[in-house]
């Protein structure tokens, strides 16, 4: 019996937008730094690239390799401006609204994703739907999806048999859960999938149907 759903964020509960990278050009107008629209290219490259390099996220360690990637000189409060920069980036839809209205009222839900803690939490407080979880677990605080230690933590008590991942990512959200024991379903929202091993969801709302 699922007692526990464990969801990705970007992409599964709020869609990212590109115009959110626009975030990185108030981080740099609040250091005062000059910049240009490649250099935020290089910066949202960096971002995108970090996880092949590194098991978790470290502000250090994220800063360090956006200023190589980029080849400029970055302030250590720049990244703390970017992530609370990006704290107001979030809109999602009445679907997923509704959709999670339903599940609270079932079961334990919990958000699982692969950034910071804190800029994660306040994005869920912009698009109003934070007080649907009980717990925001980060890549900040242990290792990124899909090594083990991530869905451990996000089970936390719970038997793994117990907990169901849903995220749009088939390595990171269905593959890796599903190694460790537990249930996962694939939120194919761009159609990529068209094979039957895996359970999948087109819609968000397609979840009502499920659970």
């Amino acid at each position: 019996m699922i007692k526990r759903i464990i969801f990705d964020l970007d992409n599964t509960l709020i869609p990212w937008e590109e115009e959110y990278w626009d975030s990185l050009k108030g981080a740099f107008k609040r250091i005062n730094y000059s910049f240009n629209d490649e250099m935020i290219n290089k910066l949202s490259q960096a971002v995108g690239e970090y996880e092949k390099y590194y098991p978790i996220y470290k502000k250090e360690d994220l800063l360090a390799f956006m200023e190589k990637y980029a080849n400029i000189d970055l302030p250590d409060i720049f990244l703390d401006y970017w992530l609370e920069e990006l704290g107001y980036c979030a809109k999602t839809s009445q679907e997923i609204i509704d959709t999670l209205e339903y599940l609270y009222q079932k079961y334990d839900l919990v958000v699982l994703t692969n950034w910071f803690t804190s800029s994660q939490t306040e994005r869920l407080i912009t698009a109003n739907i934070l007080k649907y979880f009980s717990k925001v677990y980060g890549a900040d605080e242990f290792l990124i999806k899909p090594y083990p230690e991530s869905y451990l933590m996000a089970a936390n008590g719970y038997q793994l048999s117990e907990c169901l991942m849903i995220g749009d990512n088939l390595n990171n959200d269905v593959k890796g859960a599903l190694q460790l024991g537990m249930k996962a379903i694939y939120f194919d929202l761009e159609n990529k999938y068209h094979g039957n091993e895996y359970q999948t969801i087109k819609k968000f709302s397609d979840l009502k149907k499920i659970l």
